[in-house]
Parts: C-alpha cells; sequence; structure tokens
C-alpha cells in the first residue's frame, strides 16, 4: 500500500515568485524550487547547516520568494547533497570548502580532488580496522566471561 505524501513539506514550489503558505501562488514555471525546511527533509539534514552552507558561500544563486524565504533548484539541491556526503564522510568545513572550490575550477582539479577523497578514504579504513580491533577485543572478553566459574566473584 502506497500513501500519496501531500504535506507542504513534501512539496516543491514552482517559481521564484511562490509563496510557502500558497504554493499554488506563482507557477508560471515548469522550474521546481524548495524552501531551506523542505530541501533539509528531502536530504535528510538540518535547515541549519544548508543556512550555513548558504552563509559561507557553497551554494550560491540562491533565489527569494516574495516572501523571504530561500528558494533552492534541483541543482542546488544536488551540490547540497554532495556537502552533506562529505561531512558524512568526515570532511571537516575546511575540507569541504577546499574541495567546493576545486569543483567549481572546473576539471584541471580532478587530480587534487581525487587526492583529497583518498586521504579521506584512507583515514575511514583505518576507522573500520580500529573499530573492528575493539569488537574483537570485546568478543574476547565476553568470551572469557562464559568460560569464568560462576562462583568467581569479583571484588570491587
Amino acid at each position: 500500500m502506497t500513501t500519496n505524501n501531500t504535506s507542504p513539506a513534501s512539496q516543491p514550489f514552482a517559481s521564484a515568485n511562490a509563496d510557502p503558505k500558497n504554493p499554488e501562488a506563482g507557477q508560471n514555471t515548469n522550474e521546481h524550487l524548495y524552501t531551506i525546511k523542505q530541501a533539509a527533509t528531502k536530504l535528510k539534514t538540518t535547515p541549519g547547516a544548508i543556512r550555513y552552507y548558504y552563509r559561507v558561500g557553497l551554494i550560491p544563486n540562491v533565489k527569494r520568494a516574495k516572501n523571504g524565504y530561500r528558494l533552492l533548484d534541483a541543482n542546488q539541491l544536488t551540490q547540497i547533497r554532495t556537502l552533506v556526503f562529505l561531512k558524512r564522510c568526515g570532511l571537516n568545513n575546511r575540507e569541504v570548502r577546499r574541495y567546493i572550490n576545486l569543483e567549481r575550477q572546473g576539471s584541471s582539479t580532478i587530480p587534487a580532488r581525487q587526492a583529497l577523497l583518498e586521504t579521506k578514504k584512507r583515514q575511514i579504513w583505518q576507522q573500520i580496522k580500529d573499530c573492528q580491533e575493539n569488537i574483537d577485543f570485546i568478543e574476547r572478553q565476553e568470551e572469557l566471561f562464559t568460560q569464568a566459574p560462576t562462583n568467581l566473584k569479583l571484588k570491587p
């Protein structure tokens, strides 16, 4: 059974003249625009994170509705999705800005972007290895507990 989600947060706006209180207003273009709240819901991030990316210039050319709401198009949602994943991969804000600035410079920066991502990937693989070692330790300890005599009491 499927449900039709028609809540305002799930519906895009049709133009920069769109009014979040009246989604039918200003629909004179095929371009779909999203408020920050709608984009955050769609991209599983917070409105605050999107506002931060906007404030530091990582999301350029943001349109405004008549009521002042920022409106984001599909390309900007793709940009935000990239930002969200870079953060999820563990890049700090400085590294994210560096990556995006390199991306804006074009294909000549692909080697630098690859190097940045490779470094991060190696770090993530090391974290996975470290986590596996921690799990192995815990499992060894649990095994010792099950093998210990039941009448042995640990002293405080």
